[in-house]
């Protein structure tokens, strides 16, 4: 094994099973990260040699994570109008529908719910339709204000590990796309069960990494876990949860490249069940290996050998870890005729990225045509978006280049 001695990283047993013994299977390198200070970042992915579960390690400090979270927070402008994308309208409906089914035919009293990472609420606002009490959790105060302004939802605003919760108690607590961040996770995984009604359920919902269909980009930055539904389930039962329900789903009106996931319902249970661990390191494994096969890296280096000799004044639209990957697979010689990077981010705007300033998109036609020859659009989530948002510039002579549509 390999170990981190630079300022602020943590280097971390496997959460699941506390094995030391993991290996580096894959590598992804960053540029540079608005709003980490780590120029060159190495993402690490591990599997632990124990029990198969896929992790990263070392990770960036606690506190750095913390503040990424709290003031680079997207998802309350994921829209221009601060809307709910269409996308994110299927998917909450899946896992309210999911969730609401199985306490009606259970007939569990789940009046409290709590949504932890809920952003603007729209999930919790299904619930509170239906007659539940709702409270939400989010390191943004811009989804709070929207919350309450849109659905008439209380959030308690910052990262659930330093909110303290009196003696409140929750029916249902809801963790979608939550535990792929978490650096603690026994001490979550404790939390969540002490504010838990003895009755009380969890709802988790992570990307699969059996079923890896992104075609570039999938060790996301932001993502430090990896779970399958074995790695998953290994979790809960250490600390005593049960596995009522699951299920896995690649919905194509979720999102084109949005990831495969694997969701479940777990029960809060008095009996130890566990440790009882399943391994599933050959499973795991494959999938990564066919994953770095598959990925699209040799082909958008190849991609950018045409446009960087053909263009000589180049943007980036997307100023996110997606661009941040992409500048670390450039030639050193492209740099200079990289003028701007584009990014909706109010939060992002007058930043920097590798020393290219980072803007919000301009009101005037022309000042595209002062700087620019052609755009490349540097997400893979929100392409087809942006794409819509400037098309009009390719009547103005600036060509827009999309990677993957």
């Amino acid at each position: 094994m390999t170990i981190d001695k630079s300022e602020g990283s943590r280097t971390r047993k496997c959460a699941v099973c506390n094995h030391d013994e993991s290996y580096i299977i894959h590598q992804e390198q960053f540029r540079e990260i608005i709003g980490i200070n780590r120029p060159n970042y190495t993402h690490n992915v591990r599997i632990c040699k124990n029990c198969g579960f896929v992790y990263i390690s070392p990770v960036v400090g606690d506190d750095e994570l913390r503040d990424y979270y709290t003031y680079m927070s997207l998802y309350e402008c994921a829209t221009h109008d601060g809307s709910v994308q269409i996308e994110d309208i299927h998917r909450y409906h899946r896992q309210f529908t999911f969730i609401h089914n199985y306490i009606k035919k259970n007939r569990l009293q789940a009046l409290q719910v709590l949504d932890i990472g809920c952003s603007t609420g729209y999930l919790l606002s299904l619930f509170k339709k239906n007659g539940y009490n709702v409270l939400g959790v989010d390191p943004s105060h811009k989804c709070k204000e929207i919350a309450l302004e849109k659905y008439r939802i209380n959030l308690k605003t910052g990262v659930f590990d330093n909110i303290t919760f009196q003696n409140e108690k929750y029916d249902a607590v809801i963790l979608s796309h939550v535990l792929e961040h978490i650096v603690d996770l026994s001490g979550f995984v404790l939390k969540i069960r002490s504010i838990l009604s003895p009755e009380g359920i969890v709802y988790i919902e992570v990307p699969d990494v059996q079923n890896i269909i992104v075609p570039f980009g999938y060790f996301s930055f932001e993502h430090i876990n990896y779970f399958s539904m074995a790695s998953l389930t290994n979790l809960m039962t250490k600390f005593k949860f049960t596995l009522e329900e699951f299920g896995k789903s690649k919905i194509e009106k979720e999102g084109k490249y949005a990831p495969s996931v694997i969701y479940g319902i777990f029960k809060k249970s008095e009996r130890s069940i566990g440790p009882v661990f399943k391994n599933d390191y050959e499973m795991s494994m494959k999938s990564i290996q066919n994953y770095k096969i598959k990925e699209v890296t040799k082909k958008i280096t190849e991609d950018f050998e045409e446009i960087f000799t053909r263009y000589h004044r180049i943007a980036f639209f997307g100023g996110g870890t997606h661009t941040s990957r992409i500048l670390s697979l450039l030639k050193d010689e492209y740099f200079d005729k990289i003028k701007i990077i584009f990014d909706n981010n109010p939060k992002k705007n007058n930043t920097s990225l590798n020393g290219i300033k980072v803007s919000l998109p301009f009101t005037d036609k022309n000042k595209y045509k002062e700087i620019a020859d052609a755009i490349i659009i540097s997400s893979l989530a929100s392409e087809s978006e942006i794409y819509e948002q400037i098309k009009y510039l390719e009547s103005e002579g600036i060509r827009v280049i999309r990677l993957y549509d």
